[in-house]
């Protein structure tokens, strides 16, 4: 009996194809990636420079997607060693790059404490305001 279950799971198992195909490919498929600043990164460009349509705010001389600052560009340029200019500012990625560097410092949650790392915080938090209703 024994041999007779054996012989069924023989053969069972060679008419089933339990060899590996013939053919070497291996697919791959483009990961997304996830990026949990993407709405706050929206709302700030939003708030700072209308989508990019302002670029320079020449009363802070703030410039840029972000409204970068000088003080705070010589602050991250300090922390990261980096030497980034004013100019490179207007970019949109130097930019991210930037407001990134700080941003990641504080949970994606916690709208409020990355505008208040951004922008400091007013007597009303009218910045705090601007950025939820732009989110």
């Amino acid at each position: 009996m024994m041999k007779m279950i054996t012989l069924t799971i023989l053969i069972v198992l060679i008419s089933q194809s339990v060899f590996a195909p013939a053919e070497n490919y291996l697919y791959l498929e483009q990961g997304h990636t996830i990026n949990p600043y993407l709405p706050i990164i929206k709302a700030v460009t939003a708030v700072e420079s209308a989508n990019g349509k302002y670029l320079l705010n020449e009363k802070e001389n703030a410039v840029g997607w972000f409204g970068i600052r000088p003080v705070r560009l010589d602050d991250y340029n300090w922390r990261t060693g980096n030497n980034i200019t004013h100019e490179q500012c207007y970019e949109y990625e130097v930019g991210k790059m930037i407001f990134l560097y700080y941003a990641s410092q504080i949970d994606y949650r916690d709208i409020e404490s990355i505008c208040i790392s951004w922008n400091g915080v007013s007597e009303k938090n009218l910045y705090y305001k601007k950025i939820l209703k732009a989110l």
